[in-house]
């Protein structure tokens, strides 16, 4: 995948230790931009563009912005992963801000676990236009040093001290084509599937973004590159690549204080009716003999043949009638 570079995307001398990766879309909010210059330490900023959007023009010598070959979440996405020179990601939205000691708090835990892969960091949502909520100061980082172990979901979702162990997705499970009729059950536990708001290890992540790359090419110039939903391939194409079942790849944060803050998309832009199996697909056309990628396929069928049933009569016109209220 070829990149182009925009303005001050040259790199200087810093050779940093956090990469944050960022796609964006026109329209992007001040507070963000304020933000992300106050992650502190040696830590560049990837900005990806859609061709023809604009720059942000941020005077910041570790704000490296590039253009993405093609507009789409997962080509801008892909774009500044592939280009990252951290030994940690950490891949963002322009409408999201991070904890700025989030590279003390990596650094802590890939010290204590260095055979890790990945920390999940605790996120909190609010609507758009929370401007004060997003840009308020943060609370205290956990001491991941000192923090006590568990497996057990039940004990972390009652203790506010302590991280849960994250097993590798059990890839190996035998198909259970009953996904296809009921839809999947494997999303179910500590494990995790997605990629985005968890510090990953670079060296982990780099032979799944260049697989995956390679992936895209069908047959000599044609590419297949869907237009987003990256998230949950990425993080489940790295599990597969690198299977070695039983094995802990991370931890999840205590969920008592947040190091992610997320803001709702805009009105217009609102998250809605996204086809996952268009990404997705890439993970059984490279992974054929993984059940839990089996799963994965036929629970989105499940969803597409049910979303299909429910707007039926909306398409034909017939929708049901509500009842009428009592008393009209």
């Amino acid at each position: 995948m070829s990149v182009t570079t925009n303005g001050n995307a040259a790199r200087g001398p810093l050779v940093p230790e956090l990469s944050i990766v960022v796609p964006t879309r026109p329209g992007v909010p001040e507070w963000w931009r304020r933000q992300i210059r106050d992650v502190a330490g040696e830590v560049e900023t990837i900005v990806v563009h859609a061709p023809g959007d604009a720059r942000l023009e941020l005077r910041d010598s570790r704000l490296v912005e590039l253009v993405s070959p093609i507009r789409g979440e997962v080509a801008q996405r892909l774009t500044g992963l592939l280009s990252a020179r951290g030994r940690f990601v950490l891949s963002l939205n322009c409408d999201e801000s991070v904890h700025p000691r989030v590279l003390d708090l990596a650094r802590a835990y890939f010290a204590r676990f260095p055979t890790s892969w990945v920390l999940r960091l605790t996120q909190e949502a609010h609507p758009y236009g929370s401007e004060d909520a997003m840009t308020r100061a943060w609370p205290a980082l956990p001491d991941v040093a000192t923090l006590p172990e568990t497996a057990d979901e039940d004990r972390f979702h009652r203790d506010a001290d302590c991280l849960m162990r994250a097993p590798i997705a059990r890839m190996d499970k035998p198909v259970d084509w009953g996904s296809l009729v009921r839809g999947r059950r494997n999303q179910r536990g500590p494990h995790m599937e997605n990629f985005d708001k968890r510090v990953w290890r670079r060296d982990v992540v780099q032979p799944a973004l260049e697989d995956l790359a390679r992936m895209l090419l069908l047959a000599g110039p044609i590419k297949y590159v869907p237009f987003w939903t990256l998230d949950r391939l990425l993080g489940l194409y790295v599990q597969a690549l690198h299977y070695e079942r039983g094995r802990t790849i991370g931890h999840w944060l205590p969920l008592s204080a947040a190091q992610i803050r997320m803001e709702d998309n805009p009105p217009h832009e609102r998250r809605q009716g996204r086809v996952y199996l268009a990404a997705e697909i890439l993970l059984l056309r490279r992974f054929p003999r993984r059940g839990y990628v089996w799963d994965l396929v036929l629970g989105q069928l499940h969803a597409l043949g049910r979303e299909a049933l429910r707007s039926a009569p909306r398409r034909t016109g017939h929708a049901p009638q509500r009842p009428a209220e009592r008393g009209s």
